[in-house]
């Protein structure tokens, strides 16, 4: 959802993530997010797509929703090493 979007900062004592799983790999795909990423991420890559559409939705400007794709995350698959470096 767009309302998750926000301008953060990098958070080296994150303790909230999201969790993406690609369900169609075998195994699974795991891809830990900390929420200071996927946040900022969010209202970045959202403020492009309505630059690119003078400032609207290209279809329904009501709509809160917002797709993440696999390329905005790839990088994250299996880096649970952030998480354990917590101080």
């Amino acid at each position: 959802m767009t309302t998750y979007g926000e301008s953060r900062t990098e958070n080296l004592h994150e303790d909230h993530y999201w969790l993406f799983v690609d369900v169609e790999s075998t195994p699974p795909k795991f891809y830990p997010v900390p929420f200071w990423w996927i946040a900022n991420n969010i209202k970045e890559a959202h403020e492009e797509y309505l630059s690119k559409h003078g400032g609207h939705r290209k279809f329904n400007n009501s709509s809160k929703h917002h797709a993440i794709p696999h390329s905005r995350i790839k990088s994250w698959e299996d880096n649970w090493q952030f998480m354990s470096s917590k101080s």
